[in-house]
């Protein structure tokens, strides 16, 4: 998650930027990576995490976040793509167990 928010950074903008945030809710913890990079397009949303899905020119192989989602869920936990809000392009959930 936080390489592919690095590397997707917009060189257009002055001051790329990504966050990363967590919580603990009940028995759930939580982790947000919100970046304010190229994002991507609109309705893709859902198929970010299919293998070999690339969504932008420049992206690599298609896996790494097939990877993601296929390790958060072997751990219990459920990962999940939603737009950025004000001036974020993207943020990506993570949600586990917090006993995993």
């Amino acid at each position: 998650l936080l390489s592919n928010a690095v590397r997707f950074a917009d060189p257009m903008k002055p001051k790329p930027w990504v966050r990363i945030t967590s919580e603990r809710d009940g028995s759930w913890a939580r982790v947000r990576v919100v970046d304010n990079g190229v994002g991507l397009p609109e309705g893709s949303h859902g198929r970010v995490f299919a293998l070999f899905q690339r969504l932008h020119p420049t992206s690599g192989d298609g896996i790494g976040l097939a990877l993601v989602q296929r390790y958060v869920g072997l751990l219990g936990g459920r990962v999940s793509c939603h737009p950025g809000e004000g001036e974020a392009s993207t943020e990506l959930r993570v949600e586990l167990p917090a006993d995993a």
